[in-house]
């Protein structure tokens, strides 16, 4: 176990404009200084062969000689990661009344922290003042079939992100998660420590303000499949890899060596900067707008643009593509041929089952009552009786079988 380190020097931050700010001629307390974003990567040597070392898995960013020296160090505390831990199949909600609203309580539902090979899977949450699930010191991890809605508490700088990858956080998978009236429904927020994060086939609605890389070069961020659902303010900004500037405590630029592939904003924007020694990309993206932050300036230009508004991009996932390459199933999408599953489709107001045998379907809230019970005939299609906007879980138990549940969002109108 080693880490990577390229340290901050001088000569880089004049490469990339001390974080953006120097071409602004803006307050000098928000340039970024030496040590304050030292880039980092958390890997596992597989191979040594002379003076050259193979590790686990790549880095996101060109380690330039001429800005500064890398070098590597054996990580010396391996005992305080743990690993194989897995949190799944809760809800958690925190309820607060009026007076009891500030910032300072119930800030996270879950918290990851110095964690390896781990994952939370099948959990949703409300409520929640300063994340959903806020990860730190995690890699190699991954955030599956989650949902954090409604955070609640006082909606300022530094609460309301949904799902969150703080300082540390490398190599993670979110995937099919979904977030509702969040600020930021997904952060890269831990600076230049912060890589290598895949957010798959995510569902955001009603956000505050966009999906980002927050501050201080986060790099390697995928967002593949991303989806904004419901009505959509013109132009507004809803996912970007950009300069934000004097934002918080200078937070310069947000995100480098990123990828926006096949995301749907619908009539919002994508923030998309060039960034000097790196570059952003949206490819095969629908918007109505695909542009830099800084629009006005001619020292600040768009990110790599392609196929935007077209529709039929291949190969449609790119992490999938990429996993395929590899020969590793992605289980993205559902395997063909299987008859031993139920199906299970969400339509506006209800579900629809269908079953190989006889079967009890039952349908929960998220907080464990029954709503509803039924029972299907084998190989016919059911469907449930109306339910309300909300998370459900469905439970089909045919005879002889092992029941089987998923979670499913309900929604009573739109998409």
């Amino acid at each position: 176990m080693i880490c990577i380190e390229y340290p901050t020097t001088t000569a880089w931050l004049e490469a990339v404009w001390y974080g953006g700010n120097t071409k602004r001629n803006t307050d000098e307390s928000k340039k970024w200084k030496t040590k304050d974003i030292d880039i980092s990567y958390h890997r596992y040597v597989t191979k040594v062969e002379g003076n050259m070392i193979e590790v686990d898995a790549p880095i996101f960013y060109a380690l330039d000689v001429q800005y500064a020296q890398a070098y590597i160090y054996k990580i010396s505390n391996s005992g305080t990661i743990r690993h194989n831990v897995g949190i799944e199949n809760l809800h958690i909600s925190f309820e607060r009344s009026p007076e009891n609203s500030t910032a300072n309580v119930d800030q996270n539902c879950i918290y990851m922290s110095s964690l390896e090979n781990s994952w939370v899977k099948g959990v949703s949450m409300s409520g929640f003042v300063h994340a959903g699930i806020k990860t730190t010191s995690t890699t190699r991890s991954t955030i599956e079939d989650c949902y954090a809605i409604d955070p609640s508490g006082l909606c300022t700088g530094g609460t309301y992100y949904n799902f969150e990858n703080y300082h540390r956080s490398q190599l993670i998978l979110l995937k099919n998660c979904y977030a509702r009236n969040g600020r930021h429904h997904y952060i890269s927020n831990g600076c230049a420590s912060t890589s290598g994060i895949v957010v798959l086939n995510f569902r955001s609605e009603l956000s505050l303000a966009q999906a980002e890389g927050h501050r201080l070069w986060s790099q390697g961020i995928l967002f593949d499949n991303w989806a904004e659902l419901g009505t959509i303010k013109s132009n507004t900004g809803k996912i970007g890899m950009y300069l934000r500037d004097n934002m918080g405590s200078g937070h310069g630029w947000g995100g480098t060596n990123s990828v926006f592939w096949n995301c749907d904003v619908q009539g919002g924007a994508i923030y998309l900067d060039k960034v000097p020694t790196g570059q952003n990309y949206a490819i095969g993206c629908t918007a109505k707008t695909i542009r830099r932050y800084r629009n006005n300036m001619s020292e600040y230009t768009n990110g790599y643009i392609e196929g935007q508004n077209r529709k039929g991009l291949q190969p449609a996932s790119l992490y999938e593509a990429q996993r395929a390459a590899r020969g590793i199933s992605t289980g993205l999408m559902p395997e063909t041929g299987r008859e031993d599953i139920p199906h299970i489709i969400v339509e506006t107001n209800r579900v629809r089952v269908k079953s190989q045998k006889d079967a009890w379907i039952s349908i929960y809230t998220a907080h464990g009552s029954m709503v509803q019970m039924f029972k299907s005939s084998s190989d016919n299609w059911v469907e449930s009786m109306p339910l309300n906007n909300d998370f459900y879980v469905v439970r089909v138990h045919e005879a002889g079988q092992k029941a089987y549940s998923r979670k499913v969002l309900i929604r009573t109108v739109g998409k």
